[in-house]
Parts: C-alpha cells; sequence; structure tokens
C-alpha cells in the first residue's frame, strides 16, 4: 500500500514538474532524503486510513439512523393496528 501511494506521488510530481512550463530548467542534482521520503509516505498512509474510518464510521452511523427509523415505524404501525 505505501509503495503503490508512493509511486502516485511521484508520478504526479514528475507531471506537475512536466506540465510547468515548456523552458528547460537548469535542475542542481540533490541528494534524495529517504526519510523526508518514507515520512511524507506515512504521512499520506495515515491521511488514507483516517479518510477511510471516517467514511466507515459516516455508513455506520447512517445505517444506525436507518435501523432506528424503520423500528419507529414499526412501532408506529403496531400501535395503529393494536387499537383497531
Amino acid at each position: 500500500m505505501k509503495w503503490i501511494i508512493f509511486a502516485c506521488f511521484v508520478v504526479i510530481s514528475f507531471t506537475a514538474l512536466a506540465a510547468e512550463g515548456d523552458k528547460p530548467k537548469v535542475v542542481k542534482k540533490k541528494k534524495l532524503n529517504f526519510r523526508t521520503l518514507a515520512s511524507v509516505s506515512n504521512d499520506v498512509q495515515k491521511e488514507v486510513e483516517t479518510r477511510y474510518r471516517d467514511n466507515m464510521l459516516r455508513e455506520e452511523e447512517q445505517r444506525i439512523l436507518k435501523d432506528e427509523e424503520a423500528w419507529l415505524k414499526t412501532l408506529e404501525y403496531m400501535e395503529k393496528n393494536s387499537h383497531e
């Protein structure tokens, strides 16, 4: 999972750099800092996991609310029909 996110990050970065302009730029070589890449990758993974968890909780809350509404409607129906 980490490598997929990292690969997407790299592709997006290079795509953005390619789209910046038509002029060739002189780029100084930089040392690749693997700690920075790993921390970015971990941050991205944490964010994805947080979004996933939040979405799951939201869906669960919606399901519970629907169940409660259905139960209340059932109770109302039973009350109406029990008096008749």
